[in-house]
């Protein structure tokens, strides 16, 4: 409930239901031409490849620092596009990784992370 007035796919009514499923739902809804797959699961670095290496773009919007670094880690290892986003307050950033570009490690080294 308290995530509601920052998540704007998600109603009162979703309280309860993965979010995963829930926004694949709501951009089905959107546009009925997408193809959207969602994973209900925690992502490790054990299953980090497997999820990833079939997508055609990797939407990353986690609010922790060690699964941030491997999602970028695995998008760059696999070149699967990734756009990343994050927010604290009313301040947010947007930050796409494609083919031969910088990555988030690049512009945020994980030795300059002092906490999550």
């Amino acid at each position: 409930m308290s995530n509601l007035q920052r998540q704007l796919a998600f109603m009162p009514q979703d309280i309860g239901f993965y979010k995963a499923e829930t926004l694949a739902k709501r951009l089905s809804q959107v546009n009925p031409n997408v193809q959207v797959e969602y994973v209900n699961q925690a992502l490790t670095a054990e299953n980090a490849v497997s999820v990833i290496e079939h997508q055609d773009l990797v939407l990353d919007g986690c609010d922790q620092f060690a699964t941030r670094y491997l999602v970028n880690h695995i998008c760059v290892e696999l070149n699967v596009p990734l756009l990343s986003a994050s927010a604290i307050g009313l301040q947010g950033q947007l930050f796409m990784v494609e083919g031969d570009s910088a990555c988030y490690a690049c512009l945020f080294p994980p030795e300059n992370q002092a906490d999550e």
